[in-house]
């Protein structure tokens, strides 16, 4: 460690810095983590990884979430995945890219929270 305490930091994606409330963050990060348009997979996590994804941060972070963390946690995870399923929409309206969609994880999705709390 030097005398300034500088700790060294890599930001890969600039659309994502900002200061933010962490269960919003949280619940963005866990309906998009495996978004890309560089390799050919499926872009949305299914509810299970998406609750697996929150429970490894939730490990790391080193505190539990309560349910009331949870459920806003749920809450941004719902809304980010509607939000971008209506600009699906938008683009294509006749659903021709459908499969693997946002639109066909809401459209899939078990209770009314995408982490199925």
């Amino acid at each position: 460690m030097n005398k300034f305490n500088f700790y060294a930091a890599m930001v890969y994606d600039w659309d994502s810095l900002k200061i933010e409330d962490e269960l919003n963050i949280l619940g963005i990060a866990a309906a998009t983590f495996t978004t890309t348009w560089d390799v050919p997979v499926k872009i949305t996590p299914s509810q299970e990884e998406a609750y697996a994804f929150v429970m490894e941060y939730e490990q790391s972070r080193g505190k539990r979430f309560s349910m009331n963390e949870l459920t806003k946690i749920s809450a941004a995870a719902t809304y980010c995945l509607s939000y971008v399923a209506r600009c699906e929409h938008a683009l294509d309206s006749e659903c021709n890219n459908y499969e693997g969609s946002f639109r066909q994880a809401l459209a899939s999705m078990t209770g009314d929270n995408y982490l199925n709390l």
